[in-house]
């Protein structure tokens, strides 16, 4: 009988397979699948799906454009906004998808329902740094890093994060490194790889990529934040006042446990919370760099700038696509799986 987790990654690559060619990548790019998904009755359903793997320099901001295009973020985006028309369905009928309608203007998740979250790729930040030396680390020895910056690079996000089996790739100092800069550095908007504070763990940092400056913390910080102070957000909370959580996190592809349970979990300054289940899971995912460049036979494949948003409504669904955060609803695109 095949886990939980597997039959998490086997729904939600199903339906990503399902939808319309409108945001996904070409032939050889590579993008990264999140999704929030739904366990009631022992019945999975997808409630909101993303894919993205850009975000935009601070000198490209606008109030127009959407600075964090990671898919993480994208699809806890997705998940505050499905929770907003929920709670309006509430309002008509007492009774939603996950949600029932409590005393006077709030309401709760239904018994019996559970959340999981799903990414194909592992998130960016610390949860990418596996320390196997502790004694070594903490003598920041970088001497061997003089020939890795061409490594990390906003276009090879999953190999400069932790593709120790590529010689382009190395592992360092026992660690297997990140290219997003920890914000312990007053400097961190020009720090190099041979900065002490870089490879730091269990600190905030911002996303990965030797392009632009980017302010938006790592998917690593977000989504700890979010399991901690609830998925629904600050403004929802008034009107959801219990902390929504994820019961289960299903990652896909290459990575260390450990260091996902430390970044997700053991950063918490409460250890009462609940803790949700780490899942490893087999890279499904047609658009991962991995199977992209097995497709392509080419280790020359680049990100996909594009990112493709879907959200149930109802027995339906509607999807957004996106380039480089710039996005535009597709009109009249509702459809209902089969």
């Amino acid at each position: 009988m095949e886990s939980r987790g597997g039959q998490i990654c086997d729904l939600c690559n199903k339906h990503y397979n399902k939808l319309p060619k409108k945001g996904k990548p070409d032939t050889k790019q590579w993008t990264v699948l999140s999704a929030v998904v739904m366990e009631l009755s022992g019945d999975l359903t997808v409630l909101t799906m993303a894919t993205g793997t850009k975000c935009v320099g601070e000198q490209q901001k606008t109030p127009h454009i959407i600075s964090d295009s990671h898919a993480e973020v994208l699809s806890l985006r997705l998940f505050r906004l499905f929770l907003v028309e929920d709670m309006t369905t509430c309002l008509k009928s007492n009774d939603g998808v996950c949600l029932k309608r409590g005393p006077g203007r709030t309401f709760h998740v239904k018994k019996g329902v559970s959340l999981h979250f799903y990414s194909s790729f592992v998130m960016c930040g610390d949860a990418t740094i596996s320390e196997t030396d502790s004694e070594q680390t903490e003598k920041n020895d970088f001497q061997s890093l003089d020939n890795f910056n061409q490594s990390v690079s906003d276009k090879k996000r999953p190999p400069a994060e932790f593709d120790s089996s590529d010689s382009k790739h190395p592992k360092l100092d026992g660690m297997t490194r990140t290219g997003a800069k920890s914000l312990l550095s007053d400097n961190f908007r020009t720090d190099t790889l041979k900065s002490r504070s870089w490879h730091k763990t269990s600190v905030l940092r911002t996303k990965p990529g030797r392009g632009a400056v980017c302010l938006s913390l790592s998917c690593s910080d977000k989504l700890m934040k979010r399991q901690f102070l609830g998925l629904q957000g600050g403004i929802l909370s008034q009107f959801l006042p219990d902390p929504i959580r994820f019961s289960s996190f299903s990652i896909g592809g290459e990575f260390s446990m450990s260091s996902v349970k430390r970044a997700l979990l053991d950063r918490l300054p409460d250890n009462s919370i609940p803790q949700p289940q780490i899942l490893k899971v087999e890279d499904k995912f047609v658009n991962s760099v991995t199977n992209c460049r097995a497709r392509s036979h080419t280790h020359d494949v680049i990100a996909s700038s594009s990112s493709l948003l879907w959200m149930k409504r109802g027995e339906e669904g509607q999807q957004w696509a996106s380039v480089k955060g710039n996005f535009r609803v597709q009109q009249n695109l509702r459809y209902q799986l089969k």
